[in-house]
């Protein structure tokens, strides 16, 4: 029972590993679109393919550490509150879909509702940070790029669940 805890933290612990290489190289990826906050969300890819293996616990861990570590080395206080936020926010859509994979609902479709919901989160928090509704209006451009980038990940995220999944899996313990 002991090893079968062990497999599972040290496949949580490299999945986060990758998520923050991940975030760290989608910094030198130029996007040219100029709207302040529009990233590609990479490291998503890891969260998706974490729920096709891990409970919601396991990929809350995941996204909490990922969010506070990634501050850590290069962030800020606001950027992870901002991205804590949309992580959650994110998290909880994703994974209220994600049950639903391959009936009514595609990884993609997945991966745009948590891009979607990522920057809901993040968008609310600047609203009751800076206490003006008007923030809100910023809204659309964000979900534009949202469906945009929830695609591509959605996308790659797609691929790395079939090509990788069942091999995870095998390795995980039955419980």
């Amino acid at each position: 029972m002991r090893q079968n805890k062990t497999k599972k933290l040290v496949l949580l612990a490299m999945f986060i590993g990758i998520a923050l290489m991940l975030n760290y190289f989608e910094r030198f990826i130029p996007i040219a679109i100029t709207i302040p906050g529009v990233k590609l969300g990479l490291s998503n890819v890891v969260s998706l393919v974490a729920l096709s293996l891990f409970g919601f616990y396991e990929v809350l861990v995941l996204v909490i550490l990922r969010t506070l570590l990634s501050a850590t080395f290069y962030g800020s206080i606001s950027a992870m509150m901002f991205s804590m936020a949309g992580g959650i926010f994110s998290l909880v859509a994703m994974w209220s879909l994600y049950r639903y994979r391959g009936k009514w609902i595609s990884t993609i479709g997945i991966s745009v509702a948590g891009a979607v919901f990522h920057n809901i989160g993040q968008v609310s928090v600047a609203v009751l940070i800076l206490k003006s509704a008007a923030i809100y209006a910023y809204l659309p451009m964000l979900l534009v790029s949202a469906i945009i980038t929830g695609v591509l990940i959605g996308v790659v995220a797609d691929k790395t669940i079939n090509v990788m999944g069942t091999h995870a899996k095998s390795y995980l313990p039955k419980n």
